[in-house]
């Protein structure tokens, strides 16, 4: 089997938030709903600090103030997201993340935006895009990169859902578990490799490459633990 690095998938891995920790009941603020934790909130000039960056950044329409955390080192940080626009089964939406000098362990970059002890680092402002499922799915929406169509997406589903898998170099086992113990969270086309990247797990700690052949899917890599 090919090596292959992991393909990172931001908008997954940096929209996993209230991991392993105590939140506070959602709130609102000058019409922002707030979702802080017990030992990580933010007072009402830290917020108004916060929302100046996001509209510095090019957020229009901020409607919500969380903490996040990545995965799997738990960095905390601030996510701050836009209305959500949908059309049918699709959603797309708008994230600034801002990083706290209290919290973050990450560098403030050359470029970044400030204002008093919050930065954003380049890129800005993220662009987030979903496909939705009929209510009681599992999952109920999934990051899709744009131009795969929701059919190639609920065909990948599909035969991840009734197994229908078989991995390029012929073994299967422990592999296949990987596949029917997970969620699916996100998927991606690589256009060079001519294969799709799915991202699985909470949210996003494996990841697997597949192509979508006669009977089902072929596993060209993975599944493999995502290091960041």
């Amino acid at each position: 089997m090919r090596k292959m690095k992991a393909m990172k998938l931001t908008p997954v891995l940096m929209l996993a938030s209230h991991l392993m920790c105590t939140s506070l009941p959602a709130q609102s603020v000058a019409g922002i709903t707030t979702k802080f934790e017990k030992d990580a909130s933010l007072t009402p000039e830290q917020v108004q600090s916060v929302l100046r960056l996001a509209r510095e950044c090019g957020l229009a329409e901020p409607v919500e103030i969380a903490i996040g955390h990545t995965l799997p080192l738990a960095r905390r940080f601030i996510t701050i997201k836009g209305k959500e626009k949908i059309d049918g089964r699709r959603v797309s939406l708008e994230v600034v993340h801002v990083y706290y000098s209290k919290w973050a362990d990450l560098p403030r970059r050359e470029r970044a935006k400030q204002d008093q002890d919050f930065w954003v680092n380049p890129p800005y402002l993220l662009k987030f895009n979903f496909v939705t499922f009929p209510e009681g799915s599992k999952p109920s929406r999934v990051a899709v990169s744009v131009g795969i169509s929701l059919e190639v997406v609920d065909k990948i589903l599909d035969h991840i859902a009734t197994g229908k898998l078989r991995f390029q170099d012929g073994r299967v086992e422990p592999r296949l578990c990987a596949f029917s113990g997970s969620e699916l969270s996100a998927l991606s086309y690589d256009k060079r490799q001519r294969e799709y990247v799915v991202s699985f797990g909470s949210p996003t700690s494996c990841q697997a490459r597949v192509k979508l052949v006669d009977d089902g899917l072929l596993v060209t890599w993975g599944p493999e633990f995502i290091v960041y």
